[in-house]
């Protein structure tokens, strides 16, 4: 070997080695550790993504109710960001709100426009739902308050406009 040939192999043994190093941590053969990034992660389905693809369009990409679509519609697409859940039974599902919105998207409700998601699989329409859930504020539904002084609310049939009236 000439003495050229040796002064430019010497600057490149360490650059070889490095981007070895790099190959081997990057395929796994390193030692990681225990770090998750060696492990698959195995996760459900994405709940923004499934929104995404199928609500979006009406009831926009935040759901606020504003999708392309909303315009046209009869019924304007609820604003999923603030409105109460107007269908969504929670008491029926045994107080979980997963479980009622599930249960919403699955039958949906075509006179108000809101098509069934049932030939969805469970857990992505559980998914969508956990998203949904997550789009406001908790919590998600509309509690009675005690009327002021820690009075009783009016009894069903009493008074009209009584502690449930006025200013929305």
């Amino acid at each position: 070997m000439t003495d050229r040939a040796r002064t430019v192999s010497r600057p490149l043994a360490p650059i070889a080695a490095l981007g070895l190093a790099f190959v081997l941590v990057g395929c796994g053969g390193g030692e990681s550790g225990g770090s998750s990034a060696s492990k698959p992660v195995v996760t459900g389905p994405d709940g923004r993504k499934l929104f995404q693809t199928n609500c979006a369009t009406c009831h926009g990409d935040t759901g606020h109710g504003d999708g392309i679509a909303a315009a046209a519609l009869a019924v304007k697409p609820r604003n999923l960001t603030t409105e109460p859940y107007k269908y969504v039974d929670i008491a029926a599902a045994s107080g979980s709100e997963i479980d009622a919105l599930s249960a919403y998207i699955k039958v949906g409700r075509v006179e108000n426009g809101m098509p069934p998601f049932g030939h969805m699989k469970e857990e992505e329409i559980k998914a969508m739902a956990k998203f949904v859930s997550g789009l406001r504020p908790k919590p998600n539904f509309v509690e009675e308050k005690p009327a002021a002084g820690g009075e009783q609310p009016a009894p069903a049939g009493g008074e009209a406009g009584g502690a449930a009236g006025g200013g929305g």
